[in-house]
């Protein structure tokens, strides 16, 4: 005689852990031009179910309003999303722990003097 052990277990999709999801860009939502497979459809259910999502980008070479619009051409609906990139990440996180005038110096490679690939 065999008995049938197994039960029903309701499982909650990992996202509801979470107050929201920051999510990477390059190689996670797509690959140059094109979307990886099943991101669009899962960020469109993710924030139709009310959890809001940031795309971080360290590509400071396209402003985050350029982001936005290949996110939308994609097919990402424009809801409870926004595009933060790393210099707004780093203003936004000093400004919580500095005081107001406080002196910040900013640094970055010049691309006359990046290394070259090898």
């Amino acid at each position: 005689m065999t008995r049938d052990t197994t039960t029903s277990v309701r499982v909650e999709p990992l996202i509801t852990r979470y107050r929201g999801l920051i999510c990477d860009l390059d190689g996670v939502v797509y690959r140059g031009a094109d979307a990886v497979p099943r991101a669009v459809e899962t960020l469109n259910r993710v924030t139709a179910d009310g959890v809001p999502v940031v795309f971080a980008t360290n590509n400071a070479s396209r402003p985050p309003e350029d982001v936005g619009n290949h996110l939308r051409g994609l097919g990402i609906a424009p809801r409870r999303w926004s595009v933060v990139n790393s210099s707004q990440a780093a203003a936004a996180y000093l400004a919580e722990r500095l005081v107001p005038g406080a002196l910040v110096w900013a640094v970055r490679a010049s691309p006359r003097h990046s290394p070259k690939p090898a």
